[in-house]
């Protein structure tokens, strides 16, 4: 029997370096068993999907070569890969082999306000600001509207995801900087996130979102 183990984890026998953050850290395990029979079961947080249809958590599917299986509903597994000892996905995706390994690593760039509530990884300059731009907007009309009609104040309860939002982007462009999101406390540092540039290489919360 092989075991393919797939997630985004480096100890996955797959590695999938998603920084959408659609593929879980450990994402789902592959048997194959020696008698050709196949199963797979998923771990994720956003599930794994044979014909289309999410299958249940924890549970060990069969699976069959002519199906189609999506990880997160997004990253389809390849199967005239399966029969080697080293698995493969494609897609939207850039591969990568690591030398001296039999690990694939798939990287699947990040979108512009992929994940927005998420504390993980980094954005660039250019979505910092355009996320500072919307919670202002947002803010001001659920401020004019309060004042036009005072029984409309119950809206103030969407400053909780507003602020969320807030928080997280602030919190992944400090990481864009090599820093903890605890630096956006830090009086005039959101001026200082506005203008200085990312780290150019990969830092310890992620790759530079420019590429």
């Amino acid at each position: 029997m092989k075991t393919f183990r797939i997630g985004r984890n480096p100890d996955n026998d797959i590695v999938i370096d998603d920084d959408s953050l659609l593929v879980s850290r450990y994402h789902a395990t592959l048997k194959v068993y020696d008698n050709g029979t196949i199963t797979i079961c998923d771990t994720s947080r956003n599930g794994t999907y044979v014909n289309g249809v999410k299958i249940a958590k924890g549970v060990e599917t069969a699976a069959r070569r002519e199906d189609k299986i999506l990880l997160a509903g997004d990253i389809p597994l390849n199967w005239s890969l399966v029969d080697t000892y080293s698995t493969a996905f494609v897609g939207n995706t850039e591969i990568n082999q690591y030398p001296g390994s039999n690990k694939e690593t798939f990287y699947k760039p990040q979108e512009m306000f992929s994940n927005v509530f998420s504390f993980e990884g980094r954005i660039r300059r250019l979505e910092y600001g355009i996320s500072n731009i919307i919670y202002a907007v947002i803010a001001f009309i659920i401020n004019q509207i309060v004042e036009n009609n005072y029984e409309m104040n119950w809206i103030y309860i969407t400053y909780i995801p507003l602020m969320w939002f807030l928080i997280a982007q602030n919190t992944k462009r400090c990481h864009d900087r090599g820093n903890s999101g605890w630096f956006q406390l830090i009086p005039f540092y959101g001026l200082w996130l506005l203008f200085a540039e990312g780290e150019k290489e990969n830092n310890r919360f992620g790759r530079n979102p420019k590429g």
